[in-house]
C-alpha cells in the first residue's frame, strides 16, 4: 500500500479559532491565463497566549508577498499552511499577494475554467485554492471584492453581495466592486467572469424590498432559463409564507456552469449552478429534469437563511444546514406539486441510496464524530436522512411549535454559527418538550428495524412493537430511538376509523386501543413518518385491501411495493409465481386509472434492484434479482396486455401524469412482447414533441438489439449533438442498458469523441450511470465492470479526487454479494489503494470499504 495514513479529524478535538478576520478585501486582477489575488484582511487575536496565525494553503495559489500593516514580515510556508508570528495586540491588516492559473485547476475547486468563463466552487475547503485563509466554517467575515479584467473577453464580472461600482480603467479594461454586508465564511465566496447573457425579473419582498433577479448563461443557452426564473420566484414567495424568511439584498444572481462537481452551490446572492439544474426546455429536458430544477433552485435559495445567515460551528454540523434545507426543499416541492407523489419519490431516493449507506462500511451518524476528508461526508445520510430527522421533530412538536422553534433559531444565531444541539435546544424551549432521547438520531448511525405484531379481541386492539438498530462501524449496542409511527385504523368500508401517531421509545412496547366494533385494517407508517424498516404480521389480504382503499396515497403505493417485493423474493427463493399479487394490482389499476395517474404509474413500477438487494443482505446475485423482477413484470403484463395497451393509448397527452403512466405501461408490455414494445417505442420516438417522450422511447429501445435501436440512437445524437446536457442522456441511456454486450458498450462509450473524463456531468452519464444505476451490467460475473470503475478512479486520482471518491459507492458493500464477486471487488479495491500518491479522498473511501 502506497499511502501514508492521513490525519483523522475528531469532533471532540474542536477548538475555536484564535484569530478572526473581521473583514476581507479581495482584488482579482485577471491577466491572460494568470490571476493575481490581493487579499487584505483585518484580523484580531482572541487567544491570550498569542499563537502564530496559521492559514490554510491549497494546491494552486503561488505566494508572492506577505505584509502586516504595510511591512514585509517573516513567515513559514509549507504545502498546506502559511504561518505568521503574532504581530501585536491591536487589530492588524494582513496583505497577501498570490497568483493562480485557473486553467490548471482540474479539481474544479477554487477558481477554475468552465467553457469560456472563470467561476468558483469553494465548499467545503476550496477557498484555500484561491487565497491563504482560515478555511473553516466558524470564521465569518464581511467581504468586499474588486475584479479587473479585459472587457472584450470578460464583459460580465460578478461576485457576492450588491454592486458598489463598475467602470472602465485607463488601459481599456474594466472593473466591478461588490460588497456583501452579511458576514460569511470563505466556502460561500463566489466569482464569475465571462462572456454571458442573462434574463432578468424582479421580486417584491413581503416588506417592500425590490430585488433584481438575474440568471446568467452562455448565449446559446438563453432559451432554456425561463423555468429556473419561475422556480426562483416561487421559492422566494414560499419561504416568506412558510418560514417568514425574507431576502436581504437588492440583487440575486444565478450563473449556469457546464463544469461543476456537484449540483449547485448556495454562494450568498450569487448561486453557481451545474447547467443541468438550470437549463430546461420541453425539447431538451424531461419532466423529471423540470422537477429537479424546481427543487434545487429552491434548495439553494432556502440556504440564504439555513446555512448562510446562520452558519456552522464545525463541518461536523453539516446536516444542520443540508438536512434542514432538504426538509425545506421537500416542503416546497410538496406545496407546489402533488404532495403524495413528491413524498413517494423522496422515500424511493432514501431507500435506494441512503439505506445502503447506513448498512455499509461508510455508515456514519447524521452528525459524524470524525472524518478524514469532509468532502466524503456530503452524503445521503447528512442530506436525506437529516431531512427525515427534522421531519420527525416537526411531527413530535406540531407545526406551530416547530415554526416558532425555527424562528427562534434563525433570530438567535443570525450572523453567527450554530450546532445541531443549538437547533434542538430552540425546539425544546418553544415546546417545553425534552428532546434528549430524540437527539440520538443525530448521534447514532444505522437504520432502525421495527417489528409490529397485533392481536384483537372484544373491541380491543393490542400492538406489540420492538426496535433494534444494527451495529455499524464503531457503534454497537445502540439505545432505542424515538420513532413516530403514524398509523391509520381503516374500517371494512375503506374509511378511516381513526388515526394515531404512536411513539415507540423503548426496545419493546405494547399499545392498546379500545372501542372498535370490528377489527380494523392497520395502515402503518403513513407518509413514511420515520426512516426505518418495518416488518408486520399484516396479511396479504390486508395489503391488497389497502392498495386500493387506503386514504393515504403513500401507503397505497407502499402496499404495492411490498407485495411486489414479496413476489420477487418468492421467485428468487425458487417459489412459484404469485398470481394473487398480479390480479390485485390489475384490480387497483382499474380502480384508479382515471384519477390517480402519477400514483398509478409508480404503483406499476416495481422496487429497484438495489432495494431488492437490501432485503436479501447476503450472497446477492444482481443478475438473478433482475431476472426475478422481470418475471414478476411478465406475470402482471401477461394477463393484462389489453389494460396496458389501453393505458398506453389513452395517455398520449402532455400531462406529467400521462407521461409517467404511459411509460410504465410500455415497460410492462416490453416484459411480455419485446417486439411489440419496440414497434411502439420507435413510433413514439419519431412522433415525440417533448424530451420526456423521446427519452422514454429510447429507454425501451436501449435494452434491445436491431435496426430500430441503432437508427433512433443515431438520430438522437445527430439531432442534439450540440446540446451538451442532452447528449449526457444519450450516454446514460446506453450505459444503463441490459444487454449482453454492455461491458463492451461502456468501453466503447469511453472512446467516443464526445466523452470527456474531466467533465463531471459526462463522467457521471457514462461511468456513474453504469456503476450505480445498472447493477445488472456492473456486477457482470467476469468482474470487468469493477475493472472499468477502478480504472476510472485511478485515472481521476490527483485530477478530480472529489468526484473519484464519490464514484466508489457501488463497491462499498462488496461483502453482501456472491463470493466470486466479493473476491473480484476486493482485488480492485486493493489495486486502487496501491496507486502512487493516492488522494486522501479516495483513500478514505477505498480503505474503509475494504476493511469495514
Amino acid at each position: 500500500m502506497k499511502h501514508a495514513q492521513p490525519k483523522t479529524v475528531y469532533l471532540k478535538d474542536y477548538t475555536k479559532p484564535a484569530y478572526i478576520a473581521e473583514s476581507i478585501h479581495l482584488d482579482f486582477d485577471i491577466q491572460g491565463h494568470v490571476v493575481t489575488v490581493t487579499n487584505q484582511s483585518v484580523y484580531r487575536c482572541d487567544d491570550p497566549s498569542h499563537p502564530p496565525l496559521t492559514l490554510h494553503r491549497g494546491k494552486y495559489p503561488q505566494l508572492q508577498s506577505v505584509r502586516v500593516n504595510g511591512q514585509e514580515v517573516d513567515h513559514t510556508l509549507t504545502d498546506t499552511e502559511l504561518q505568521i508570528p503574532y504581530p501585536g495586540d491591536a487589530p492588524f491588516t494582513l496583505e497577501i499577494i498570490s497568483t493562480l492559473t485557473p486553467s490548471e485547476n482540474t479539481d474544479l475547486e477554487g477558481l477554475y475554467v468552465s467553457g469560456d468563463m472563470l467561476c468558483t466552487q469553494c465548499e467545503a475547503e476550496g477557498f484555500r485554492n484561491i487565497t491563504f485563509w482560515q478555511d473553516r466554517p466558524d470564521v465569518m467575515s464581511v467581504f468586499t471584492v474588486r475584479i479587473n479584467a479585459d472587457k472584450a473577453r470578460y464583459p460580465v464580472l460578478l461576485s457576492n453581495g450588491d454592486l458598489l461600482e463598475s467602470g472602465v480603467m485607463d488601459d481599456g479594461r474594466h472593473f466591478t466592486t461588490w460588497h456583501d454586508p452579511h458576514k460569511k465564511t470563505g466556502h460561500l465566496f463566489a466569482l464569475v467572469a465571462g462572456d454571458l447573457d442573462y434574463i432578468q425579473d424582479h421580486f417584491q419582498t413581503m416588506n417592500g424590498r425590490h430585488v433584481d433577479l438575474r440568471i446568467y448563461a452562455p448565449r446559446a443557452d438563453m432559451a432554456q432559463l425561463d423555468h429556473a426564473m419561475h422556480a426562483l420566484k416561487l421559492s422566494m414567495k414560499w419561504d416568506e409564507d412558510a418560514y417568514g424568511r425574507e431576502y436581504d439584498l437588492d440583487r440575486f444572481n444565478i450563473v449556469s456552469a457546464h463544469d461543476f462537481n456537484a449540483g449547485a452551490m448556495e454562494n450568498k446572492s450569487l448561486n453557481i449552478f451545474n447547467a443541468q439544474l438550470v437549463l430546461a426546455h420541453p425539447e431538451t429536458a424531461t419532466d423529471d429534469d423540470y422537477n429537479r430544477i424546481l427543487r434545487v433552485i429552491g434548495h439553494e435559495y432556502f440556504h440564504n437563511w439555513s446555512g448562510n445567515r446562520v452558519g456552522l460551528k464545525q463541518w461536523f454540523q453539516l446536516s444542520l444546514k443540508e438536512g434542514f434545507t432538504v426538509y425545506r426543499e421537500n416542503g416546497f416541492a410538496q406545496a407546489v406539486n402533488d404532495p403524495v407523489i413528491e413524498r413517494i419519490d423522496e422515500v424511493r431516493l432514501l431507500r435506494e441510496m441512503q439505506f445502503p449507506e447506513d448498512a455499509g462500511p461508510m455508515a456514519h451518524p447524521v452528525r459524524p464524530d470524525e472524518f478524514i476528508e469532509i468532502r466524503n461526508f456530503y452524503t445521503m445520510t447528512v442530506y436525506e436522512k437529516g431531512a427525515e430527522v427534522i421531519g420527525m421533530m416537526e411531527t413530535l412538536l406540531g407545526a406551530t411549535h416547530f415554526r416558532k422553534g425555527c424562528d427562534l433559531f434563525f433570530d438567535r444565531f443570525d450572523g453567527d454559527t450554530a450546532t445541531t444541539e443549538d437547533f434542538v435546544q430552540c425546539m425544546e424551549e418553544v415546546s417545553g418538550k425534552d428532546l434528549t432521547q430524540f437527539a440520538r438520531w443525530y448521534k447514532y448511525a444505522g437504520t432502525p428495524e421495527v417489528t409490529i405484531e397485533s392481536s384483537y379481541a372484544d373491541g380491543t386492539l393490542t400492538l406489540s412493537m420492538t426496535q433494534k438498530t444494527p451495529d455499524t462501524p464503531g457503534q454497537t449496542g445502540k439505545p432505542p430511538f424515538v420513532i413516530p409511527i403514524r398509523t391509520g385504523f381503516v374500517g371494512t368500508d375503506g374509511q378511516d376509523v381513526r388515526e394515531e401517531t404512536i411513539l415507540l421509545t423503548q426496545d419493546r412496547q405494547e399499545f392498546t386501543f379500545d372501542g372498535f366494533t370490528d377489527k380494523p385494517v392497520l395502515s402503518f407508517l403513513r407518509g413514511f413518518s420515520a426512516p426505518i424498516t418495518l416488518e408486520t404480521d399484516m396479511s396479504d389480504a390486508d395489503r391488497l385491501f389497502l392498495m386500493t382503499h387506503d386514504s393515504d396515497g403513500f401507503n397505497r403505493w407502499e402496499m404495492a411495493q411490498k407485495l411486489g417485493l414479496q413476489a420477487i423474493l418468492h421467485r428468487l427463493a425458487g417459489g412459484p409465481r404469485d398470481q394473487d399479487y398480479a390480479d390485485a394490482l390489475i384490480k387497483a389499476v382499474h380502480a384508479l386509472k382515471d384519477v390517480k395517474k402519477p400514483l398509478l404509474a409508480r404503483m406499476l413500477t416495481l422496487s429497484e434492484e438495489t432495494v431488492i438487494a437490501q432485503n436479501i443482505k447476503t450472497n446477492v446475485d444482481p443478475i438473478a434479482i433482475a431476472d426475478a423482477r422481470h418475471t414478476v413484470m411478465q406475470d402482471i403484463a401477461a394477463q393484462a396486455m389489453d389494460v396496458m395497451q389501453d393505458l398506453y393509448d389513452s395517455n398520449a397527452g402532455d400531462d406529467i401524469g400521462q407521461h409517467a403512466l404511459r411509460q410504465a405501461a410500455l415497460r410492462m408490455m416490453a416484459a411480455v412482447d419485446a417486439g411489440h414494445a419496440v414497434t411502439l417505442a420507435e413510433g413514439q420516438y419519431h412522433g415525440a414533441t417533448t424530451m420526456t417522450e423521446r427519452v422514454g422511447a429510447l429507454s425501451i429501445l436501449a435494452d434491445t438489439d436491431g435496426d430500430a435501436r441503432q437508427a433512433c440512437f443515431d438520430d438522437f445524437y445527430n439531432r442534439f449533438r450540440d446540446k451538451e446536457l442532452v447528449i449526457n442522456k444519450w450516454f446514460a441511456l446506453q450505459a444503463m442498458a441490459k444487454r449482453d454486450s454492455i461491458i463492451d458498450d461502456v468501453m466503447a462509450l469511453q472512446q467516443h469523441e464526445a466523452f470527456n473524463l474531466l467533465n463531471p456531468n459526462r463522467l457521471r452519464a457514462v461511468i456513474g450511470a453504469f456503476a450505480i444505476r445498472n447493477p445488472w451490467g456492473f456486477h457482470h460475473p467476469s468482474g470487468r465492470g469493477y475493472t472499468i470503475l477502478a480504472d476510472t478512479i485511478i485515472a481521476l486520482n490527483g485530477r478530480n479526487d472529489q468526484v473519484a471518491a464519490r464514484m466508489l459507492s457501488p463497491m462499498r458493500q462488496w461483502k453482501i454479494y456472491t463470493p466470486d464477486r466479493q473476491d473480484l471487488m476486493k482485488q480492485e479495491l486493493k489495486r486502487i489503494l496501491e496507486t502512487e500518491n493516492l488522494s486522501n479522498d479516495i483513500f478514505e473511501v477505498a480503505s474503509k470499504s475494504l476493511n469495514g
